[in-house]
């Protein structure tokens, strides 16, 4: 018989392999750890360029508006490299892994083919190919030591005059003004005899342009509010007709009063941003309850603490924002010496809450026989900046008399449309959409 032999093998000879596998396993979990901190890192600095793209792309989107380039003021020549320069500037103040972003002219393009539609994309990138490509922490140890972030955003500025595409705006301010242009006579419109329209029948803009270039455009145009009642006036040219935008939400300045009521409803919707969606369009109606007096006092008040401006005394009043119609275009503005923010006071501001949005109506008589209907068909905006409000009644002018340029018309269309957008505590909600379309 055979006799098995069986060799044990001493233990001693398999101390630290259980050490090696540790640290294997270690190093291994460890490099993963380390590559996963890189990827966070990359994915984060992605985000915060999305994020710059966006911002800037809308503030160049915004530019198309504040510029008057939708309402023809000036051409796409002469407001790219505003926009360009307003995109820049704000995405520097947006940081991408930790270095304020960079946008180079190259980076920013503009698509003006879409008449009414202008588009602008900004690119935010941290490159090789741009100098400035984003360093690894532990992708090092396989040799990467940078990686590119690279993000695009395109928006645009969308009139929608004479389209017909339905869009709601917010808070616009609770005057009706008729549409009656006192300056341009044609074409004319037959319930404001002696004056023409803001708007046509088809929604688009009547008169685009400038007004000091030879008076053939509304933008840069004087006008003079002045409150009417609807039980005892026919509508004329520049009369607007107080009325109250049901009670919402809103955003208010630390002037504003309070109420939700008669005048004090009212009042306050000229000094906040009632939220409430308005719809533009020629089969829709906003209910509007049309008040019953000028409402003169009230206006005087709420157009004060609007526009900070100090209407206590006599007179015309001071502190308010103020701008600087020319020829040539832009317009700019300067912060007043009650500006709320006090580093704006007395420097160039690109935004201001005397800048304010008002619907439009046909320009009917809205009170037939001192019997007042509650609906008013609103056919467009009209975007206006406030330079004062009359104080005291004196001169021809009653208090409560609102003296505005035009900054930007937009109408409703034959079959729907009109403004959009939102706007501060202050402000008045934007007549032209503004709004990313890809990123």
């Amino acid at each position: 018989m055979f006799q098995a032999r069986v060799r044990i093998v001493p233990r001693a000879a398999e101390r630290g392999v259980t050490l090696l596998l540790v640290c294997v396993l270690m190093f291994a979990m460890i490099a993963m750890a380390a590559l996963a901190i890189d990827v966070a890192w990359l994915y984060t600095a992605r985000s915060e360029a999305q994020r710059a793209a966006d911002a800037a792309a809308l503030a160049g989107a915004k530019e198309f508006l504040d510029s008057g380039f939708t309402s023809g003021l000036i051409n796409s020549t002469q407001v790219a490299p505003l926009a360009r320069q307003k995109a820049q500037a704000v995405a520097s103040t947006n940081s991408v892994a930790g270095v304020a972003a960079s946008v180079a002219d190259s980076d920013v393009t503009f698509d003006f083919s879409r008449s009414g539609d202008p588009l602008i994309t900004v690119t935010v990138q941290r490159s090789s190919g741009a100098g400035n490509p984003i360093p690894t922490f532990f992708a090092r140890m396989f040799g990467k030591t940078t990686v590119d972030v690279r993000a695009t955003a395109t928006a645009e500025a969308f009139n929608p005059s004479g389209t017909g595409v339905p869009v709601t705006t917010s808070c616009v301010k609770p005057w009706v003004l008729p549409n009656c242009d006192p300056v341009h006579t044609t074409p004319a419109n037959t319930n404001c005899p002696g004056s023409g329209v803001f708007i046509n029948s088809n929604g688009s803009i009547a008169h685009p342009g400038d007004y000091l270039a030879g008076g053939a455009g509304v933008i840069g145009e004087s006008l003079l509010l002045k409150s009417g009642n609807p039980n005892f006036n026919t509508p004329a040219p520049s009369q607007y007709y107080p009325v109250t935008i049901p009670a919402g939400s809103s955003l208010c300045p630390s002037c504003a009063g309070s109420g939700n009521g008669g005048a004090a409803l009212y009042e306050k919707n000229i000094e906040c941003c009632n939220t409430t969606p308005i719809t533009c369009g020629s089969t829709q109606t906003i209910d509007l309850s049309l008040k019953t007096g000028d409402m003169q006092g009230p206006t005087k008040s709420g157009v004060g603490c609007l526009i900070h401006e100090d209407v206590s005394g006599k007179g015309a009043g001071t502190g308010q924002d103020t701008i600087l119609i020319q020829d040539p275009p832009p317009f700019p503005m300067t912060g007043g010496s009650l500006n709320p923010d006090p580093s704006l006071q007395g420097q160039p501001i690109t935004s201001s809450a005397s800048i304010v949005t008002i619907p439009l109506y046909d320009g009917h008589n809205l009170c037939p026989g001192g019997s007042c209907g509650s609906t008013v068909t609103v056919i467009g905006f009209l975007q206006v900046f406030i330079r004062n409000v009359q104080t005291s009644t004196k001169g021809g002018l009653n208090m409560g008399d609102v003296n505005a340029y035009i900054l930007n018309v937009s109408g409703c269309g034959s079959t729907g449309g009109g403004g959009g957008g939102g706007g501060g505590p202050s402000g008045g909600g934007s007549p032209v959409p503004i709004r990313l379309v890809h990123t």
